[in-house]
């Protein structure tokens, strides 16, 4: 059996709220913080996501297209994911609009935390996400089509 005792401790995420993390304690009565702690942590996640962004956007044409990102699997999902992606920076210039993005013309739509509308007979449903970083504001918007159930009402 452990002496140890463990304490939850709330470490800030990007987006500013307090999530819980589990801290221990050792015997000296020190506390060990475990990696995964680090309230940098989120930041780092963001600077490879931004990254892997900015790599999608220089992809070349043709054969040459995954030339750039050919050793990058995160660049690669992002440009071949079937929901469209909308990255906007502090003045609401679009950063990053995946192939989805631009095949549905989601650019051109305002930034909301949560929408469903129609557009061209098609149902879609959009969640958006708001970071504030000291450079400015960051927003994420994933739009995905909704597919009608055969077993709900049409």
């Amino acid at each position: 059996m452990s002496s140890q005792r463990y304490r939850i401790v709330l470490i800030p995420e990007a987006s500013g709220s307090l999530v819980p993390r589990r801290s221990l304690r050792r015997r000296d009565g020190r506390r060990s913080r475990a990696p995964e702690d680090n309230p940098l942590e989120p930041f780092a996640a963001l600077a490879v996501l931004l990254k892997a962004l900015q790599r999608v956007n220089r992809r070349g044409q043709g054969p040459a297209a995954w030339a750039p990102v050919a050793d990058d699997p995160l660049s690669f999902l992002l440009d071949s994911m079937s929901d469209a992606l909308i990255v906007r920076g502090p003045n609401g210039q679009v950063h990053f609009a995946n192939p989805m993005a631009r095949e549905w013309q989601m650019t051109d739509r305002d930034f909301t935390p949560f929408e469903e509308f129609e557009q061209g007979g098609l149902r879609f449903r959009a969640r958006g996400l708001e970071m504030n970083l000291p450079e400015g504001q960051l927003t994420f918007t994933l739009v995905s089509r909704i597919r009608r159930s055969s077993y709900g009402p049409q």
